[in-house]
């Protein structure tokens, strides 16, 4: 295999995983004749309205909180008050387990929050130990992370320590205690954070600020600001250049933001900061995105074009025709498709095929329409649309890279489907078998 059929399959080395939330959300347990019941055995009908339809009750009585039912913590017993809890924990696991969608329901969680607020601190550690650690059912780790988050907003320090289960997700059940506790109460949770003695896991200082930090942008920006001063210069690039979106309509802030990320950006460039505002301007309006990039005259050709083709990326996203016609326009030279848009080109055809391909199809004849076919041939062949990648490839007029193509296409197929490569070479002529020989 030649250099530049490697050169080919290497264009499409992206990998793209995915997640998969969908088959989580929909799970649901039926309910158990026990399950709903007040400690006094009857039919527990707060419990039901609030599986049906989340009616919230109760509510925090002079005397302390009610846990739910009404009776304030300060009228009971030790005994009474622990069978108390015991019920409401018990009663919040059914609820998570029977409620359709808990990732997503708002009233789910707004009943959660409101019951889990008449638990103490140490209650909500205990309860914490006593959820199964992430990796079981959904309803288990999203149940966890709101239970982590009460604790912190009544112990943060307790909850940002203590939370470790000695799993790969410590460190992120460490930065949503953090960012609970901050929205409860920033300026403590700044101040400990400022001389906290944290445990030594990698990169986990630089994640609890930047958590800490971006929930406090919410609702003052200005003091994150006064904070960047503070940090390392990776640290103030890398939250300068996720708040500049945030701070788009507050021109003073946002000033002090691109001055920061300004700072170690190379002559010719742009700063990472500025990158990302350009990047939102371009999918709510792409040519006030390309004024923009216009008037930054300090930038160098490179830099402009690789801007240029991250604002073609942006753009096609949603509407890869008018991306792509636009992109030509604006480089009326252009004689040879850009590696650094392969990428794009094969996520237009594989979320817009019909209209990308209709509109590859009619471009005209020439090198550049060669080299754009080329990469789209590899593009279909990534995905195992070999039916697609041959027309291409069949209306590719230049004879090199029309074989490299089919070369870098038939690595694909025999790495997907053997077979059908096989049955493929079978059907063509004894003198065009040769192409595909080692």
């Amino acid at each position: 295999m030649n250099s530049r059929t490697r050169q080919m399959m290497q264009r499409g080395g992206i990998a793209i995983a995915a997640f998969a939330l969908a088959g989580w959300l929909g799970y649901r347990r039926p309910q158990t004749a026990s399950e709903g019941l007040s400690p006094n055995g009857k039919e527990d009908t707060t419990a039901s309205l609030r599986h049906r339809g989340l009616t919230a009750t109760g509510g925090k009585g002079p005397g302390g909180s009610t846990l739910g039912n009404g009776s304030t913590l300060s009228s009971e017993s030790p005994a009474e008050r622990a069978e108390r809890v015991k019920t409401l924990k018990q009663r919040l696991k059914n609820l998570w387990l029977s409620t359709p969608e808990n990732a997503i329901n708002f009233e789910l969680h707004n009943e959660t929050h409101r019951l889990l607020a008449g638990l103490e601190a140490s209650e909500l550690s205990d309860f914490f130990g006593e959820l199964p650690p992430p990796g079981g059912l959904p309803a288990h780790v999203f149940f966890r992370l709101e239970v982590l988050k009460a604790w912190a907003r009544k112990d943060g320090p307790a909850a940002v320590l203590n939370c470790a289960s000695g799993l790969n997700s410590d460190t992120y059940c460490r930065a949503r205690a953090i960012g609970a506790w901050c929205d409860a109460d920033p300026d403590a949770a700044l101040a400990w954070l400022h001389s906290a003695d944290l445990p030594s896991e990698p990169n986990l200082g630089r994640i609890l600020r930047a958590n800490l930090l971006g929930t406090l942008a919410r609702t003052d920006l200005a003091r994150v600001i006064d904070e960047l001063p503070r940090l390392d210069q990776r640290e103030r690039l890398s939250i300068a250049r996720d708040l500049v979106v945030m701070a788009s309509d507050q021109k003073e802030q946002l000033e002090k933001l691109l001055a920061v990320a300004r700072e170690s950006t190379p002559q010719g460039k742009m700063s990472a900061a500025e990158e990302n505002l350009l990047l939102k301007t371009t999918k709510a309006d792409p040519q006030a995105a390309l004024d923009q990039l216009d008037s930054a005259t300090h930038l160098d050709a490179s830099e402009r074009k690789r801007l240029d083709i991250s604002v073609l990326d942006a753009h096609a996203y949603e509407a890869p025709v008018p991306a792509f016609a636009q992109w030509l326009e604006r480089n009326p030279g252009m004689d040879s498709f850009p590696q650094e848009a392969h990428s794009t080109l094969s996520l237009a055809l594989a979320n817009h095929t019909e209209a990308m391909s209709a509109w590859l199809e009619h471009m005209p004849t020439g090198q550049l329409r060669d080299s754009f076919y080329e990469h789209g041939v590899c593009a279909f062949a990534e995905s195992g649309r070999f039916e697609e990648a041959l027309r291409f490839s069949s209306s590719i007029a230049d004879p090199v890279m029309r074989d490299d193509s089919l070369r870098a296409m038939h690595a694909f197929w025999k790495t997907i489907d053997a077979a059908g490569a096989r049955e493929w070479i079978q059907s063509l002529p004894s003198t065009d078998r040769a192409l595909f020989e080692d």
